[in-house]
């Protein structure tokens, strides 16, 4: 009998997948890594570099006089022109960027909608079930990856994150998720 609802509820989880969502997931655990180009927009800023992801929450973001690098224990916030880096834990941290949590944490609290637009293009709507930190989100899809992340706030503010110039599965030292600052810079570690 437990074994009997044990399968029901697999089968009633997997009748509940979206099937943009889940082929999105595929795409995604299909590769290692990517790097883009990015920009990012928000009533506070607008910024635009480059990106580099590599699962399990590493990640390069440089970005002007911006340097963030993440090893997805400690996340290295280097100002350049500052001359400085702080180094956080990075579950303390918020500028870390988990893309596993938009993709496969946030979905399974929030009702997950698909639609299209008037040109087409696909997208996934992400509105929670419970009080979270934004209202919904929005993930513009092309080619059965991400290109847009849309965080609609509680004071209806968006923060946009799109992706272009993406290249799945590249070549990637491990080193480059580790940072070491050059001499002369001031370290304020808060780990």
């Amino acid at each position: 009998m437990l074994r009997f609802a044990m399968i029901l509820l697999l089968l009633i989880q997997s009748a509940q997948t979206d099937p943009l969502l889940k082929k999105l997931q595929d795409r995604f655990n299909s590769i290692d890594n990517f790097a883009a180009d990015f920009k990012f927009t928000s009533p506070a800023m607008n910024i635009s570099g480059k990106f580099i992801y590599k699962k399990q929450n590493k990640f390069v973001i440089e970005s002007g006089a911006r340097k963030i690098v993440s090893d997805s224990r400690s996340v290295w916030n280097y100002d350049i022109t500052g001359k400085r880096v702080i180094v956080s834990d990075f579950k303390e941290e918020p500028s870390s960027f988990t893309i596993e949590r938009y993709l496969f944490e946030l979905p399974k609290k929030c009702d997950v909608k698909n639609f299209k637009d008037d040109e087409g293009k696909n997208y996934l709507e992400l509105i929670p079930n419970n009080e979270m930190d934004f209202k919904k989100i929005i993930i513009e899809i092309s080619d059965d990856f991400f290109r847009k992340i849309e965080i609609t706030d509680f004071n209806g503010e968006k923060h946009i994150l799109e992706l272009n110039n993406i290249k799945t599965d590249v070549k990637l030292r491990e080193e480059i998720f580790t940072f070491v600052p050059p001499k002369g810079i001031r370290v304020i570690d808060l780990r």
